[in-house]
């Protein structure tokens, strides 16, 4: 690897450690404020905590394990498999003729690929970031839910009975995160892997299914909200 490359790695990777310590510090200082400041146990304040804990997965698990798998990825020698050699790809742009059988060397998924990013690995930091990518993306939704609440039905809308609720709501929004973070585990059409080298996300046939119920609609919610309020 050039060492501009390397310098470039190195660079990504203290910035990562940064953040991770920064978003740390910070929304453990609100998880602070939020447990010692009664005034603060809203309904809106309900909904911080769980964006705070979350947030606070992504600082200790999310961002460090990134940094591991740029490194076992990038820097670690033979850290991507074997080389072998396929034969059957059809050239088509630089064939010297039209359907020539060629033979390219790639890298297999097997020996230093599976001893660098182990089953139980991928798993585990799969796991954290759909967790925490997950409750962050319902906790906005629901706050913003009621928000919407707050202002365009300010008569109705009662602090005593929406914290209580708030409660319940991010109960609810942790246990569904929680389902489907360990969906990958059991269901054979999913799994955890690399996504774009470094990021462990969820894969297989089915994942389109897990992200539509997971994020986008969600997303989607979560924007018509913002855009009402």
């Amino acid at each position: 690897m050039p060492h501009s490359c390397r310098v470039n790695i190195a660079i990504v990777m203290a910035v990562s450690i940064a953040l991770a310590i920064i978003v740390i510090l910070v929304n453990g200082i609100v998880l602070a404020v939020l447990c010692t400041q009664s005034k603060m146990r809203t309904s809106q304040g309900i909904y911080k905590l769980s964006l705070a804990l979350a947030d606070i997965l992504v600082g200790v698990i999310v961002f460090p394990t990134f940094v591991s798998s740029l490194y076992k990825y990038q820097i670690v020698e033979h850290n991507i498999g074997e080389l072998a050699n396929v034969t059957g790809y059809v050239i088509k742009e630089r064939a010297t003729e039209p359907g020539q059988i060629a033979t390219m060397s790639m890298r297999s998924t097997t020996g230093h690929f599976r001893a660098q990013f182990s089953k139980s690995y991928l798993n585990f930091v799969g796991f954290f970031t759909i967790l925490s990518l997950t409750v962050s993306i319902l906790t906005l939704v629901a706050a913003g839910i009621d928000r919407f609440i707050a202002v365009f039905r300010p008569t109705k809308y009662k602090q005593n009975i929406a914290t209580p609720i708030a409660v319940k709501v991010t109960v609810a929004l942790w246990a569904l995160s929680f389902l489907f973070s360990v969906l990958p585990l059991f269901v054979p059409a999913l799994s955890y892997t690399l996504v774009a080298s470094i990021l462990v996300s969820s894969a297989g046939p089915q994942v389109l299914v897990l992200y539509a119920f997971a994020f986008i609609v969600p997303l989607l919610l979560m924007w018509l909200v913002t855009i009402l309020t």
